[in-house]
């Protein structure tokens, strides 16, 4: 079964997986100003294929997947925790993620969060320490992604 890909569920591209997340719960999180202009990781190829293999049981909820771009190896819960992707944190959750797990450096999903919101307040209070590219599109509401992801996992 295909479905849209659109976060408000009116597009014409198709997954394999779903979001395993209440249609009332994936509106609210669209008509969220913070949420919803962010892109959404959790309707990205990559991320349909792994939440994919984790609805079918091939690999649990809490596997450590590497993926291209990352410095380590890390599941679902803690990408979306280092990138503040709510609808993808929900599902991870939903489906059983363990909040505690950590990665390859025994780094929990929470741990992560904090991470980048501690080094997003040093590039915007301490900007000469921590240049940002000319060419960087700063996204204003990352830092508040985060929180979220954040209060989820407390």
């Amino acid at each position: 079964m295909s479905r849209s890909s659109s976060f408000t569920g009116t597009g014409t591209s198709t997954f394999k997986c779903p979001p395993q997340l209440p249609r009332k719960l994936l509106r609210e999180l669209a008509r969220n100003p913070v949420v919803a202009g962010q892109p959404v990781t959790i309707l990205q190829s990559i991320f349909d294929e792994l939440r994919y293999k984790i609805a079918l049981r091939t690999f649990p909820v809490d596997h450590l997947w590497q993926i291209e771009g990352s410095p380590c190896q890390q599941n679902l819960l803690q990408i979306a925790a280092n990138i503040g992707d709510l609808p993808l944190a929900y599902e991870m959750i939903r489906l059983g993620a363990n909040l505690n797990t950590t990665d390859q450096y025994g780094r929990t999903s929470l741990f992560h969060a904090v991470q980048i919101l501690k080094t997003l307040a040093l590039c915007t209070e301490e900007p000469q320490f921590y240049p940002v590219p000319n060419n960087y599109e700063f996204d204003t509401n990352m830092g508040q992604r985060i929180e979220k992801v954040a209060c989820l996992l407390i």
